[in-house]
């Protein structure tokens, strides 16, 4: 795995087309295969994947404009199989060569869709793009430390700290306000799914709702969890907070 990681920086890349009904079919042709390996991963994890979710990010990239930018990604997320298929798109897209680096979550479902696609690049006479570790460790946390590449960091701020060169996205990590104690059972409910689903949620301990505000904008989350039955507030929240998802007392995970 080390080796890989050190073998990466300096492996050179070819161009080649975007044909988004190929990989459309090549979707559709596996339906199957990606529903028994979803449901194997749902022994433990229990996040569905829809097949018409994967077509829509498919279709998306027809109206995308393309770059000519030739790079090797290195991109370290909590293994959400959705953004797995964005970064192949992606790659394949761009003309980029990605090494994907994640947890173990949902490994089955991952490691088909990376499969597969490897397996659509080399039938097409083009060489493998896509590499992966399934797994975060302290000798991978060191060996990237130890690269001149910058790192894509998607939504794990814990993993973003321990990394030195990185470029943080946030994905599906989310900051919790609540105002009473009537709501916590419901906010055991939320923290339980969070850390089943590998989510990230940051908790405000401010009382101020101009205070929560401030802490909410300029925190990396993308979105906002509010649980309070005070409509000033809310309606406070919902004028003044910023560039974030606001989910009021709604389901975060729909």
């Amino acid at each position: 795995m080390i080796e890989l990681i050190e073998k990466f920086q300096f492996e050179k890349i070819k161009a080649f087309s975007f044909d988004a009904e190929k990989i459309e079919k090549l979707i559709k042709e596996n339906e199957e295969l990606i529903k028994k390996a979803n449901e194997l991963d749902n022994k433990i994890y229990k996040q569905k994947i829809e097949i018409n979710e994967l077509i829509k990010i498919i279709n998306s990239y027809k109206n995308k404009i393309k770059e000519n930018k030739y790079e090797k990604n290195i991109i370290v997320y909590a293994g959400d199989p959705y953004l797995t298929l964005t970064q192949i798109l992606d790659s394949i897209f761009f003309n980029n060569k990605i090494l994907l680096i994640y947890d173990e979550y949902m490994y089955a479902t991952n490691d088909l869709i990376i499969k597969l696609f490897n397996e659509y690049l080399l039938g097409n006479k083009k060489e493998k793009y896509i590499e992966s570790i399934s797994q975060i460790t302290p000798e991978i946390i060191t060996a990237l430390n130890m690269i001149n590449i910058t790192i894509d960091v998607y939504g794990d701020t814990s993993i973003n700290q321990e990394l030195i060169n990185t470029d943080f996205h946030p994905y599906k990590n989310y900051i919790f306000y609540s105002d009473g104690e009537k709501y916590e059972k419901l906010k055991e409910v939320i923290f339980a799914y969070a850390e089943e689903m590998n989510y990230e949620i940051e908790i405000i301990y401010e009382e101020n709702i101009y205070a929560v505000i401030n802490v909410v904008n300029n925190s990396e989350a993308d979105s906002f969890i509010v649980l309070s039955d005070n409509e000033e507030k809310n309606k406070i929240i919902n004028e003044l907070v910023e560039n974030k998802k606001i989910y009021i007392n709604k389901n975060p995970f729909n």
